[in-house]
């Protein structure tokens, strides 16, 4: 549960891991841009590149995408969704999904969360 407020300018933020990648094997071998900003106990806020190749795995919590920058084709539940910047995607926890056909440029803010 928070129990103080937080703000995070998301400009100021995605341009700050933007200057200073922070690469993170994700699995082993798979190495992406994932970059913790926030957490507490229930909740994730990630700034998330997925690459030429988008390699995840089902997760254990709710997902929400907001798309910072670029295009790509989300890949759930048997459909292709055209996520491009300014969009929002909501993805159920142990869901497969991936993004594809992503621009060089393509990255997304994620909130994991439990619903």
């Amino acid at each position: 549960m928070l129990t103080t407020s937080k703000h995070f300018p998301l400009d100021q933020a995605t341009a700050d891991f933007v200057s200073n990648p922070r690469p993170t094997e994700i699995i082993p071998g798979v190495t992406k841009l994932s970059n913790l900003a926030f957490s507490t106990e229930n909740l994730q806020l990630r700034y998330y590149q997925p690459g030429e190749i988008d390699r995840q795995v089902p997760h254990n919590q709710e997902e929400l995408y907001v798309v910072v920058c670029g295009e790509a084709q989300l890949e759930y539940d048997g459909g292709l969704y055209h996520c491009r910047t300014g969009d929002a995607a909501y993805v159920p926890k142990m869901a497969e999904h991936r993004f594809i056909d992503a621009t060089d440029d393509f990255a997304v803010w994620v909130i994991y969360f439990d619903a």
